[in-house]
């Protein structure tokens, strides 16, 4: 139980999340790693993603319970007016500290059709839903050009 819900030995990186996260938005494609699609006036075209086939059935509850988690459960704080955000909360212990951890935040959006994948991760400040969400929600109001505010505007550093 605890390797399925994402505790305990399972290790991803950030990497590897946005990939999976990638895997669910798309439900059938994983894009290869790639960091750098342009340099001056040399472009790298994007490599073609790899595929998998999965249950639609089941895809779909893992679906709806990341937008659930958004809507009305601990990732509410990157909830946007007018775009459904997918995601899931996530806390990672840290070893050797008392009550620390790193707070993730793992989403997509439009939910319904989507166009980015952030993986959100606050190290050794807390849950994921009450740090790392909220950082995912600025990105996904930049990305969407829904807010006037520049990205660090508030008086918290990210």
């Amino acid at each position: 139980m605890h390797y399925a819900i994402g505790q305990s030995f399972l290790l991803v990186t950030p990497t590897q999340a946005a990939r999976i996260y990638s895997g669910i938005a798309t439900g059938s494609k994983v894009p290869k790693l790639q960091l750098i699609k342009k340099i001056y006036d040399h472009e790298k075209n994007f490599q073609a993603p790899e595929t998998f086939q999965i249950d639609q059935s089941l895809l779909k509850i893992v679906k709806n319970g990341l937008e659930i988690c958004v809507d009305s459960g601990t990732g509410q704080a990157a909830k946007l007016e007018n775009i459904k955000v997918a995601g899931k909360t996530g806390s990672a212990e840290v070893p050797g500290t008392t009550g620390r951890t790193h707070g993730w935040f793992a989403a997509y959006a439009p939910a319904d059709k989507p166009e980015i994948v952030i993986i959100a991760i606050a190290e050794k400040a807390g849950h994921g839903g009450t740090i790392a969400a909220p950082i995912a929600k600025r990105i996904l109001e930049e990305y969407f050009k829904i807010s006037n505010k520049p990205l660090a505007s508030n008086n918290k550093p990210l």
